[in-house]
């Protein structure tokens, strides 16, 4: 395993300085990207998500059927949902990144057994989210 600042001997990013692992969390920047896309989802804007992740993974139409799927209807999450986030470091990335698991609320449920997944990538392009999963575990 390279050290902080040892660089990478070849393959993708040869030469780069390794990327030294995330922390326990991402920054404040981080956690609010996820709370504005969980709560995007929450009220079906199905649109704003896709524009929040760039549609990577998920287009609007396909998130929109993923969910329609599960028979639920979004619902915004309750303001302690960061309470419920499952948070771990993504090893191996040039970037600090973290997935987050978080489960879903729903009008017919509340808290809802299907999960969200949504990996953050912090970096010097600012704060990504990507929403990777949407699953019943």
């Amino acid at each position: 395993m390279e050290e902080p600042g040892q660089t990478t001997p070849t393959g993708e990013g040869a030469g780069q300085p390794a990327a030294a692992p995330p922390s326990g969390a991402p920054s404040d920047a981080g956690l609010k990207a996820v709370l504005d896309l969980l709560n995007a989802l929450g009220r079906s804007d199905f649109a704003a998500v896709q524009q929040m992740t760039g549609g990577v993974r998920f287009s609007a139409d396909s998130l929109r059927a993923t969910i329609k799927r599960f028979g639920k209807t979004p619902a915004e999450p309750p303001g302690n949902i960061a309470s419920h986030f499952n948070i771990r470091p993504v090893p191996m990335t040039q970037e600090p990144t973290w997935s987050i698991g978080v489960p879903m609320w729903t009008k017919e449920e509340g808290r809802s057994e299907i999960e969200i997944r949504i990996r953050v990538v912090e970096g010097g392009g600012g704060v990504k989210v990507m929403l990777d999963a949407v699953r019943v575990p």
